[in-house]
C-alpha cells in the first residue's frame, strides 16, 4: 500500500504542514488529517498517500520516532486503507482537499495553445532547402559555363580579326632593352608578371592615387596581364582596388578574353563574378 499512518502529531499541525514535512521523501497524492466532526480540530493523527509506494519505506524509516513540535511522531505502514466518505457538513477547504487530493494536477490541453511542430514537416523542409541549394549551385555552374563559352567565342572572333589584320594575339614583346625599361617604369605590372602578390599589395598601399587601369602601348591594363598569368589572388586584389574589367586592348580583347585564351579557369571565374557585382 502507498499509505502510511502518522500519529502523536501536534494538534496545531494542518494538512499543509504535514505535506511540507512528509514530502521530503516523495510526491504526496493525498493527506487525510483526521478531525473532530463537530469542532473541526485535529485529533493528532493522519493518513498519507504517496505517488510511489517506495516512498513509504523511506518515510517510515526516517520519520518514525522523530520529534515534531516537541512530540515523538509514530509512523508506520498501512496495509489497507479506505478513504473516508465526504460529509456535507465539512468545511469547504477540507472537502475540496479530500476530493482533489494534494498531488500535482496535469493541466488540460487548451485549444489556444500552439500545436507541437510536425517533425516530418521539419524534415521535409530541410530536405527541400538542401535540394534548392544544390539546384542553385548547379544553375550557377551552368551560367558560368555559358558565359565562359560566350567569352571564348568573343575571343576567337577577335583572334580571327587580329589575324586578318596581321596582328599577333599573344602579347608582343619588345626587344630586351625595351622590356627592361618597361618593367622599371611599370613596377605594378612587374610584380604581376613575377606573380608576387605581396609586392603588388605594397605598391598599391603605398600609392593610393595609382591608376590601376592605366593602359600601356598595347592598351593593356595590369588586369590584362594578371588574367593572362592566371593568378586568382592578383585579379581579386586589382579588382578590389578599382581595376576596370571591361577595358579592351589594341585588338579589342578584355581581361576575360585574355584569361580564356590562356585557359586560366580561376581567373575566368573571378572576372565573371566581378562583372555581376
Amino acid at each position: 500500500s502507498a499509505w502510511i499512518y502518522a500519529g502523536n502529531l501536534s494538534y496545531k499541525l494542518t494538512e499543509g504542514d504535514i505535506l511540507a514535512v512528509f514530502s521530503q521523501f516523495g510526491e504526496i497524492s493525498n493527506v487525510n488529517l483526521v478531525r473532530d466532526r463537530e469542532t473541526g480540530t485535529s485529533k493528532g493523527f493522519c493518513f498519507i498517500c504517496y505517488e510511489d509506494q517506495r516512498s513509504t519505506i523511506l518515510a517510515v524509516d526516517n520519520f518514525n520516532g522523530m520529534e515534531l513540535c516537541n512530540r515523538p511522531v509514530r509512523v508506520d505502514h498501512v496495509e489497507e486503507y479506505k478513504v473516508p466518505k465526504i460529509h456535507d457538513d465539512m468545511e469547504p477547504e477540507i472537502k475540496k482537499l479530500k476530493i482533489e487530493g494534494v498531488g500535482p494536477k496535469t493541466p488540460e490541453p487548451s485549444d489556444s495553445e500552439e500545436e507541437l511542430p510536425d517533425i516530418d514537416a521539419i524534415r521535409d523542409h530541410r530536405k527541400n532547402k538542401v535540394k534548392q541549394e544544390k539546384e542553385k549551385r548547379k544553375e550557377k555552374e551552368k551560367r558560368l559555363q555559358r558565359e565562359f563559352r560566350c567569352s571564348l567565342a568573343l575571343f576567337r572572333a577577335a583572334e580571327g580579326k587580329s589575324r586578318r589584320q596581321s596582328r599577333r594575339f599573344t602579347m608582343s614583346l619588345p626587344p630586351e632593352q625595351q622590356i627592361t625599361n618597361f618593367l622599371k617604369e611599370n613596377p605594378l605590372v612587374c610584380s604581376i608578371l613575377e606573380d608576387d602578390v605581396e609586392k603588388m599589395e605594397n605598391i598599391l598601399e603605398s600609392n593610393p592615387n595609382l591608376n590601376v587601369s592605366k593602359q600601356d602601348n598595347h592598351k593593356q591594363t595590369p588586369l590584362h596581364y594578371a588574367a593572362f598569368i592566371g593568378n586568382e589572388n592578383t585579379c581579386v586584389t586589382l579588382i578590389r582596388h578599382g581595376a576596370q574589367i571591361d577595358v579592351k586592348d589594341n585588338i579589342g580583347l578584355t581581361p576575360l578574353h585574355r584569361a580564356c585564351a590562356a585557359d586560366r579557369a580561376q581567373a575566368v571565374e573571378v572576372l565573371i563574378e566581378a562583372s555581376h557585382d
